[in-house]
């Protein structure tokens, strides 16, 4: 992990637009941004904006959807196509939809659905990422009333729009949910989520941070397994470097000794050296989020 200078003065992508964490992808010729934007009364929409690799700003600004109630986009890129994906609370409880954009930001065709509203999902946002063929969306979904059946699924999405059948890819059914996370290594995806361990659901959630391999066949090499059940780790992020992962999450959200914390992963997806703290408070403000990426070279994360 490192921290380097900022390179030129901020971006302004959409002056006078307001809204809530912006999230990016690269196409390795630009990026795009995208955003849940405040909208008429408490509605959000979601919005996006292309930005060269000097920081210019390419065209205007994306409608991806129409005001209503959508929060938690993410964006993934491949052949050509961006997927974003966020969640709809439009019609109560939420929906999870995804929209394809081209390159040059162009919506191709319509957002469409990717889950219907059951009793209560996602939570966080639902997130992707591609394997060179086939985008996987992985989200948390509750199947029954009372938010206490909560289980992680998936469904492969084709550049073209193509869906497949969603299916389950955790095992043990969480009377919470609160977020989860992918990246493709190469040959498989290893996805990870919150899961409760408070069986009873009538309490404070007791977190742990849960993993399981996921071929581009939607098929598993293994079953599920525990990363980090210590601390209540939340919000739980993923990084590759070809051979090990980097994992973060943050313990004590919320609290006024928050902090973010790292933990090496081997290609097992088992931890491997001691955890770490790379950020400090900032007088009185204290780590929350933390997101770390690969450049091809070291690993570089980014805090809130």
């Amino acid at each position: 992990v490192c921290s380097s200078d900022p390179i030129g003065a901020p971006i302004s992508p959409v002056p006078g637009h307001t809204g809530g964490n912006p999230f990016v992808a690269s196409s390795g010729t630009n990026f795009l941004m995208v955003w849940p934007e405040d909208a008429s009364g408490s509605h959000q929409n979601i919005s996006g904006q292309l930005i060269s690799m000097n920081g210019g700003l390419i065209g205007g600004m994306i409608a991806i959807t129409g005001n209503s109630e959508q929060r938690s986009p993410w964006p993934a890129y491949g052949q050509g196509k961006y997927l974003v994906t966020w969640d709809d609370y439009g019609t109560g409880p939420s929906s999870v939809y995804g929209q394809l954009i081209s390159a040059s930001g162009a919506l191709v065709g319509g957002n469409f659905l990717i889950s219907a509203p059951a009793n209560g999902q996602s939570e966080n946002g639902a997130r992707s990422a591609f394997d060179g063929t086939n985008f996987l969306v992985v989200w948390q979904y509750n199947s029954t009333a009372g938010g206490n059946h909560n289980v992680t699924y998936g469904v492969f999405v084709s550049p073209s729009g193509t869906m497949g059948t969603p299916f389950a890819i955790g095992q043990t059914v969480s009377p919470n949910r609160n977020g989860a996370s992918l990246v493709f290594n190469g040959t498989n995806y290893l996805v990870v989520w919150n899961f409760d361990s408070e069986t009873g659901g009538a309490g404070n959630p007791i977190w742990n941070i849960y993993g399981r391999f996921v071929t581009p066949s939607g098929t598993f090499p293994g079953n599920e397994f525990p990363i980090e059940t210590n601390g209540n780790p939340v919000f739980p992020w993923l990084a590759f470097d070809s051979a090990n992962y980097l994992l973060s999450w943050n313990q004590n959200f919320g609290a006024t000794n928050s902090n973010a914390y790292f933990q090496f992963l081997n290609g097992s997806g088992q931890p491997m050296g001691p955890q770490f703290t790379p950020f400090s408070a900032q007088g009185n403000e204290v780590p929350l989020v933390s997101f770390p990426i690969y450049d091809g070279k070291r690993f570089v994360a980014v805090s809130s």
